[in-house]
């Protein structure tokens, strides 16, 4: 049997339009009801914010914090693979973030994801077929980085690298190409290894997601995932050296894991332009519960 893990209470000060609210959970299923803005959805999203260290909605702290405060806390003990817990988020804009676990704070939050797994479902998940291919780089990312820890520290990596790289192609003084090649061959590694790991998690995905599709759908589509790599085939010092002068003219890289995308189909043709609103629905779903499944595996946890 699988290592159970659940939340049993968690305590919110200043997160969103909470002032303070304490909420005991039952270990198994938890249901909440209320009128709209009550704040059913930033409950789960303190959840999410103590297994990911951020929002799911916010990449800034300082959209999380209740209006009326200028700090935030989240505190919640629980129990996983029958060893209590408790974690700890406290934010404060102008200080330093802490998270910490048992008491003890990360020196690095990279080290806390995954302790917690954590997968959340939300209508704006059509997003992920709808935008542009970093929504579907994030489910990559949120995904593995949970039950990867080099995954994380090579996405890491790899952007800090890709941020300078990019920085020295804005720069008034345009770099050389001696600069640039010495950047791809830093980045190599990381890009290559993330490629791998995107690969695999494909693999691994899919055929989870076309059960859970199949089931919701009664079987009436043929739907299927491919994964795009940045730098395809040729390998990543070849592709990013034969789009160097593109990535002068534009002042940007052009190539990379950072362009990876996930092309999902419906009977052979793209579901972002021929799906109905319940196709997309129900492709979503099916892609939420088999991320659950994939990280309960992967964990040997159910998240």
């Amino acid at each position: 049997m699988m290592p159970t893990f659940f939340i049993d209470q968690i305590i919110l000060t200043r997160f969103r339009n909470y002032e303070y609210q304490e909420v005991q959970f039952h270990p198994r299923l938890n249901g909440f009801v209320g009128d709209n803005g009550m704040g059913k959805t930033n409950l789960l999203d303190a959840i999410y914010y103590l297994g990911m260290c951020r929002s799911r909605f916010n990449a800034l702290d300082k959209y999380v914090i209740n209006e009326s405060s200028d700090f935030l806390r989240l505190d919640a003990t629980g129990n996983k693979a029958n060893q209590p817990f408790r974690v700890v988020a406290k934010v404060q804009p102008g200080k330093m973030k802490t998270i910490e676990w048992d008491g003890n704070p990360y020196e690095k939050f990279s080290n806390h994801i995954g302790m917690l797994p954590v997968v959340m479902v939300i209508p704006d998940d059509t997003d992920i077929i709808r935008e542009g291919s970093e929504e579907r780089r994030r489910l990559m990312n949120a995904t593995i980085s949970q039950y990867d820890k080099d995954y994380l520290h090579a996405l890491i990596k790899y952007n800090r690298l890709l941020k300078q790289r990019n920085a020295a192609l804005k720069s008034d003084t345009s770099p050389d190409e001696v600069l640039l090649g010495t950047y791809d061959i830093q980045m190599e590694p990381a890009a290559v290894y993330i490629q791998e790991k995107r690969a695999a998690f494909l693999e691994r995905i899919l055929p989870v997601f076309t059960q859970f599709y199949n089931h919701l759908s009664d079987s009436k589509e043929l739907v299927d995932i491919r994964y795009r790599s940045g730098f395809g085939e040729a390998g990543f010092l070849k592709e990013m050296k034969s789009s160097r002068q593109k990535d002068l003219i534009l002042r940007r890289t052009t190539r990379g894991i950072h362009k990876d995308d996930l092309i999902f189909t419906m009977n052979g043709k793209t579901v972002k332009r021929f799906a109905s609103q319940g196709q997309l629905k129900s492709f979503v779903i099916s892609l939420g519960l088999a991320k659950y499944q994939v990280l309960a595996e992967a964990c040997a946890l159910k998240p």
